[in-house]
């Protein structure tokens, strides 16, 4: 999937309910500084009421964070692709994504409960887009909610304004990306790393996803992964892969946890990964997400989680990939 075919909106209308957000994080390369902006389309099913759009905006800071969120109707806003570009608006709030130029940018101005965010950003480069899901299920009804990295790897520059006070976005990297369903998964964790510490080309997108059947019944955990890292993708999308990886996530210490083990065997060689995430409960953001059928599920974000990442790979000395602060984690439950 190019990224052209990535950024395409879902949205067309209708009864079914329907939720889609276009999103861009960053983090300063070596502060425990990140922003996080999401620009979302809401529609009820049933036509319950009408569809809006709303922009939410944090910025993450080892002294504390700052996040806002306003929305408007859909019907005064505007998700267009362009063919070869696309374009959103959401009252003030702008984002552009050219991909024939591997260029984008978003500006605008949040305010909220006493904060204000504003924001005039850039970004180019980026690798081929991250699909969580075998590319086949872009396409299906089912899963309900589909997710993917549109530009891995953005370099950002510009500037942001959190409650008056200038901050300087220079070389932070981060990336676009693009998620969309008809119904929110039940629970979930989801991770991701643009760049870390002692591998800052090296890209990582993950999730630990469960999804409810009927009633009391559960589907199996499925946790997708991939990897970038040294010319190397390690590939656990499949959905063979994804239910192998063990994972389990914790939310009730002072710090929020989330690990993941698999191991992969082909005909050259063994491999074991294990992916370890964690962040303070102070660094999070709760924001409620409304559910298309009806009911909302909370998400907690942060976007300055530490990451660690081990590759061992038979015959070869293990590979540890760390990062102490620029790692997005977020629950939702």
């Amino acid at each position: 999937m190019q990224r052209s075919e990535a950024n395409v909106p879902r949205y067309r209308g209708g009864r079914r309910g329907h939720y889609e957000s276009y999103f861009l994080r960053a983090n300063h390369p070596t502060e425990s500084s990140g922003f996080w902006l999401r620009y979302t389309i809401f529609a009820p099913s049933g036509g319950r009421s009408a569809a809006r759009a709303e922009v939410w905006a944090a910025v993450f800071r080892a002294d504390g964070t700052v996040a806002v969120r306003t929305d408007t109707a859909l019907t005064t806003s505007s998700f267009v692709d362009g063919g070869d570009s696309l374009d959103i608006r959401v009252g003030n709030a702008v984002m552009h994504d050219d991909p024939r130029a591997g260029r984008g940018s978003a500006r605008g101005a949040v305010a909220s409960e006493g904060h204000e965010i504003r924001w005039d950003l850039a970004y180019d480069g980026g690798d081929e887009p991250v699909l969580l899901l075998p590319e086949r299920l872009y396409q299906t009804r089912l899963p309900r909610a589909k997710a993917l990295v549109t530009v891995p790897m953005a370099g950002f520059d510009g500037r942001l304004s959190v409650d008056g006070e200038p901050v300087e976005v220079s070389g932070w990297v981060g990336s676009a990306n693009h998620n969309w369903g008809s119904r929110h998964t039940d629970a979930y964790a989801w991770g991701q790393v643009a760049g870390f510490d002692n591998a800052p080309g090296s890209f990582l997108e993950c999730s630990s996803a469960h999804l409810k059947i009927a009633g009391p019944v559960w589907a199996p955990w499925l946790s997708p992964m991939v990897l970038r890292h040294d010319g190397i993708e390690y590939n656990l999308t499949a959905v063979s892969a994804a239910r192998r990886v063990h994972a389990s996530y914790d939310t009730t210490g002072a710090d929020y946890t989330w690990s993941l083990r698999t191991r992969t065997v082909d005909d050259e060689a063994q491999v074991d990964l294990a992916v370890d995430f964690r962040a303070p409960r102070s660094a999070f953001v709760r924001f409620d997400y409304p559910n298309p059928p009806g009911g909302v599920k909370c998400c907690q974000n942060t976007k300055i989680a530490e990451c660690r990442v081990r590759i061992a790979t038979t015959g070869q000395a293990p590979i540890v990939l760390q990062t102490a602060h620029r790692a997005a984690f977020e629950i939702l439950s």
